[in-house]
C-alpha cells in the first residue's frame, strides 16, 4: 500500500504592495509657494552670529486665516489619505490571509481524504 505523497504548496505567498515613505524628500519642498508669506530677511547675507532676533519685524498673524489655509487643509487630507490607504492595506492583507488559509485548509483535507482513502 503506498501512501501518496503531499501535495506541494506555493513556494511564495501573493505579494502585498506597500508604500515606501522612507525615500520622501522634504528639503524639495518650497513652502514659500504654500504659504505666503513676506520675505523678513535676506537669508544669503545673514549669519547666525550677526542676526539680531530683536529687530526682526513680526508679522501680524490672523490665526482664523491660518487655520482655514490650504496648506492646513491639504495636511488633513494627506493625513486622511494615509488612514485611508492604511485601512485599504489591512483589508488586502486580510483578504489574502484568508485566501491563503482556505487554499491550505482545501489541500489539507483533500490530502487527508486521499490517505484515508488510501489506507482502506
Amino acid at each position: 500500500m503506498k501512501i501518496p505523497a503531499l501535495p506541494k504548496l506555493p513556494k511564495s505567498l501573493p505579494s502585498i504592495h506597500s508604500i515606501d515613505l522612507t525615500a520622501f524628500d522634504v528639503t524639495k519642498l518650497d513652502v514659500a509657494k504654500l504659504i505666503p508669506v513676506p520675505k523678513l530677511i535676506d537669508a544669503s547675507k545673514q549669519t547666525v552670529a550677526k542676526l539680531n532676533v530683536a529687530n526682526l519685524p513680526l508679522p501680524n498673524v490672523d490665526v482664523a486665516k491660518l487655520a482655514s489655509a490650504p496648506v492646513v487643509q491639504r495636511a488633513k487630507d494627506a493625513g486622511y489619505t494615509a488612514v485611508g490607504f492604511g485601512v485599504l492595506t489591512f483589508q488586502k492583507a486580510q483578504v489574502r490571509r484568508r485566501e491563503v488559509t482556505e487554499s491550505i485548509a482545501s489541500t489539507l483535507k483533500q490530502t487527508v481524504k486521499d490517505r484515508f482513502n488510501t489506507a482502506k
